[in-house]
């Protein structure tokens, strides 16, 4: 079994470190090829320990072999035809519904329903438009809501956030520079912060009490374009299942 089969088989297995060292190794296969235990630990922020075992939960006898099915499947997907667009569509949503099967929302669609108010803040277009879905749903069932669409409204409302009100912060990378403060501030007054974020180790995951993935692949690369196009289908299907479970709170 490849590396992608084995984190399926064996995912009930795994902790969130894991699942976070995993993504770092999957988004990094040809570096990681070229790396050490001690290299990939300094990287992800673990002990070397940790990486040990979690390529024994997946059954490699140890982390060389792991090296070795990585730079096998690399060998492979370099002589099969580049993935169609609907391909990655695909792809990214069958891995986003596994992800959303695998989390418990128990907790966090509780911490919704007893927020006097939720804020919302995206950093990207895409972003604010899912944010605004849930916003309509949110005020559809009766909750109070706040989407921020800028980030000077964001910074302005933060004396008025308590810690009876819930932060929801989507982004693609969690690793813009300009929210970071914000999130800063909202761990230290110890207001509930949840993330929702591409699948991949990151900052704002990292600080916030509840987290939500999606997967979104870049599509293949463009003449004359620099910057990655992706697509947010899988962004909008988190949001529809926590719109889903907040409704069954309710029933």
């Amino acid at each position: 079994m490849d590396i992608e089969t084995r984190a399926r088989a064996y995912s009930s297995e795994l902790s969130t470190t894991d699942k976070e060292i995993l993504a770092y190794i999957l988004n990094h296969k040809a570096a990681i090829i070229s790396m050490g235990v001690s290299e990939l630990s300094k990287k992800v922020h673990v002990s070397n320990s940790s990486i040990v075992r979690l390529t024994k939960k997946l059954k490699f006898k140890g982390f060389s072999e792991m090296k070795f099915y990585l730079e096998q499947s690399l060998k492979v997907k370099t002589e099969e035809p580049t993935q169609s667009t609907l391909d990655l569509q695909t792809k990214d949503l069958e891995q986003t519904q596994r992800l959303l099967q695998q989390t418990d929302f128990s907790e966090l669609v509780e911490k919704m329903y007893q927020a006097e108010t939720i804020y919302c803040y995206g950093t990207g277009f895409s972003q604010k438009n899912s944010l605004s879905e849930l916003s309509q749903a949110m005020m559809y069932m009766n909750k109070r809501v706040l989407s921020f669409p800028a980030k000077r409204e964001f910074d302005m409302n933060m004396p008025l956030i308590t810690q009876k009100d819930l932060v929801i912060i989507l982004s693609l990378t969690g690793e813009t520079d300009e929210i970071k403060e914000n999130i800063h501030m909202l761990k230290l007054r110890s207001i509930p912060l949840v993330s929702i974020t591409n699948l991949a180790k990151n900052y704002l995951a990292e600080q916030a009490d509840f987290n939500l993935f999606y997967a979104a692949t870049p599509f293949p690369g463009i003449a004359n374009q620099q910057e990655s196009f992706y697509s947010f289908i899988s962004l909008k299907l988190v949001i529809d299942t926590l719109i889903r479970k907040y409704f069954e709170r309710l029933e």
